[in-house]
Parts: structure tokens; C-alpha cells; sequence
């Protein structure tokens, strides 16, 4: 087991890209451009795939392990800096899990189970775990083979795609329960096999697939109209992970043991990555939160110890962000003030706080924020 990647190893501003290797086990952080790619988790756990996610504000991965062997999974995570594993969903009532959606607005993490042909979702707490996909009597819904989901949740809708023969892309809806069909492999438009992964550009309303028969790459209007062939890219076989930022679809070739980066403007390939131990990547991911984090956001304070001299703040480390703590002596939205004069230690973040105006009111309030690095 790898030892927890330390927080001042990160220089890098901008997204990041995860990604896993389900032949080994591990999950790699790479800069979007392919450079830097570095281990982040030891899972300890191999198999054929293993689709993840990330969490940007909890600064945590989310990944599932898929048994070859009795067919079903569990959802696991752990810190940024690979730390702190954790069980969401154990494997007492699941098949094969094949793709993990985040919700970060509702705290809540999707998923699809192949075997059990379902749906579902569960509270990052561990609560309301809920199966999507069944009638009001508890039986399943008309649908076969679902490996991807796409959340489209300001529209009350998933998108999920079937692995069966003849391929296919639906439209699940979240407030009627109702499933709708897109397009399929044996429509008059097209011809494609099977499809794992899918991913909705929000902007344009455009679905994204790759028949992974044939590695070709597919879009379609979430309404269904204006199916294209786009191109067939030419990192491999075996398509499982797929991820779009920023006009780039990031895609995870788990026969050819790479992933590839292609522009969907001009359909060509930007890069790929080749690292030493890479057998089977599956699952990838993109946390573009750098740009996004604003000092209003609350980050964990693990304890305050309050002294003579001091008071201090250990705080969990953050990658790729820097961590401030602010002061409030009673909670007031006007009364919160950055601290200053604070030494970070090593591993968790310790902010010594000396100032003895502040330490006559023990008694208020601390909380961390997180912001992008400054270079």
C-alpha cells in the first residue's frame, strides 16, 4: 500500500484528471494536458473495470470494486492524497456497478448496476440509499445492460446507455419514473453495437458516446435529434471511461492500456498517457474546481486545542488549494475575519493562531475555507 501523496507535492493551477488503472488497483492524478501523472490511491483491489469519481468540495475519490468472481461490488473512497478509505456501499445487495455519477449540489453519488439492471443513488453521508429504476411495487424497470449514466438533474433526467447487442441510449426521468429511448444500433439512422460510457455537454445539450466495438465516436441531441458519427479515435480498444472538459472528451482505452485526449471541435487526438505499471484504466475523472472555489467554502477543522499562548486548528489537507481559517465570535455573516500568523506542519494542516484578543473569546467560532494555489 502506497503511503498518502503529501499535499506540498502539488504545484499545479487548473483542473486535474483522475484516472484508474483497474489492472493494478491504483488511481493516478494527471494535469489535463497529460503531464504530471502521479499515484494517488492504492486500493488493494483488481479487477476488469473500475469507474470513479471525485468530489471536489470533500475533497475525496469514489471508486467501485466489481468482483470477477461473485458478481458484485462496493463503492469505496478516500482523500485527495489517498488517505482515509472508506466504505459507501458494501456489496450485500449489489451486481456489477459499471459508472459513478456525482451530484454535488445534493450530496448525493449515482450509480448504475449492470446485473441488477438498476439505477441508484445514496446520500455521501451513507443515507437514503434509493433504487431509481423500480416500479411502486419494488419491480425493475424495462431496462437491460445499463452501463452509463450522464446526470442532467436541472431537467429532472438521467441518460443511461445499454451494453446489450445492439446498443442503445435512453432517458430516465426523474420525476414521472418514465424511460424513454433515444437511439439504438438498429435504428434507421445509424449502426453501432454496444456502448459503456456517455457524457452531456450541458451547454450545448449534446450526449457523447463510443460504440465499443469499434471505438467510434457518437453524438446525439438529449432530445434525440441529430444523431453524428464524429470520428473514430485512435488511442484503442475497449473504451470504458469517459469524461468532457473543456471541448476535450478524456477517454479510457482498457485494452490498448491508455487514455487519450481528443478535441471534439476538430475530432482530432491531443495526447495520451503512457505510464510505467498502467494495465487497465477505466475509470476517469476531471476536478475543476480551482477555478471554482471561493473563499466561502467550508472546509473540515478536525480539532481546536486552545492554550495559554495559542490556539490551534488542525485541518485535513487539501490538494492543489490552499487552506485559510476564519474567526467569527458569533456566527454573524458580517463578523467573519481572516486569521493571519499561522505555520502549517506537516501532514495535516496546523494553524497556530497566537493573537491574545482572539484567545480572551474562546468561545467563538473557527472555520477553513479552501481557494485556488497561487503559483
Amino acid at each position: 500500500m502506497m503511503a498518502p501523496m503529501s499535499l506540498l507535492t502539488c504545484s499545479a493551477l487548473g483542473a486535474q484528471l483522475y484516472f484508474s488503472d483497474a489492472g493494478t488497483g491504483v488511481i493516478f492524478r494527471a494535469n489535463p494536458d497529460g503531464t504530471g501523472v502521479t499515484p494517488v490511491v492504492d486500493t488493494g483491489f483488481t479487477s476488469w473495470t473500475m469507474p470513479i469519481e471525485v468530489d471536489p468540495l470533500g475533497q475525496r475519490i469514489y471508486w467501485a470494486e466489481v468482483s470477477n468472481s461473485t458478481s458484485s461490488s462496493r463503492i469505496r473512497s478516500a482523500t485527495y492524497t489517498g488517505g482515509d478509505i472508506k466504505t459507501l456501499v458494501d456489496n450485500s445487495d449489489t451486481g456489477r456497478i459499471l459508472d459513478l455519477e456525482l451530484d454535488p449540489t445534493n450530496r448525493q453519488l449515482y450509480w448504475t448496476d449492470g446485473t441488477l439492471n438498476r439505477i441508484e443513488r445514496i446520500h455521501l453521508n451513507g443515507t437514503g440509499r434509493e433504487n431509481l429504476t423500480s416500479s411502486a411495487d419494488g419491480e425493475p424497470m424495462p431496462i437491460e445492460e445499463v452501463v452509463g449514466i450522464a446526470l442532467d438533474l436541472p431537467n429532472n433526467a438521467i441518460y443511461y446507455t445499454s451494453d446489450d447487442s445492439r446498443g442503445m441510449v435512453g432517458r430516465f426521468d426523474l420525476i414521472t419514473g418514465s424511460m424513454s429511448e433515444l437511439v439504438h444500433g438498429t435504428s434507421p439512422c445509424c449502426s453501432f453495437g454496444g456502448i459503456w460510457d456517455i457524457e452531456l455537454d450541458a451547454d450545448s445539450g449534446l450526449l457523447f458516446f463510443i460504440d465499443e466495438d469499434d471505438s467510434k465516436l457518437y453524438s446525439i441531441g438529449a432530445d434525440g435529434e441529430g444523431f453524428t458519427e464524429l470520428n473514430e479515435p485512435s488511442g484503442g480498444s475497449t473504451p470504458f471511461g469517459l469524461e468532457l472538459h473543456e471541448g476535450s472528451l478524456f477517454i479510457a482505452f482498457a485494452n490498448s492500456g491508455i487514455v487519450t485526449s481528443t478535441q471534439l471541435e476538430t475530432g482530432d487526438e491531443e495526447f495520451e498517457i503512457l505510464s510505467d505499471g498502467q494495465d487497465r484504466p477505466s475509470g476517469v475523472a476531471i476536478d475543476e474546481s480551482p477555478e471554482l472555489l471561493q473563499f466561502s467554502i467550508s472546509h473540515r477543522i478536525s480539532s481546536i486545542s486552545i492554550t495559554p499562548t495559542d490556539v490551534r486548528l488542525t485541518i485535513p489537507p487539501a490538494v492543489c488549494r490552499n487552506v485559510g481559517v476564519e474567526y467569527s465570535p458569533d456566527l454573524s455573516p458580517s463578523s467573519w475575519i481572516e486569521l493571519g500568523n499561522f505555520s502549517p506542519a506537516e501532514g495535516d494542516w496546523v494553524f497556530i493562531d497566537p493573537d491574545p484578543v482572539r484567545l480572551a473569546r474562546p468561545s467563538g467560532y473557527y472555520r477553513a475555507f479552501l481557494r485556488p494555489v497561487v503559483p
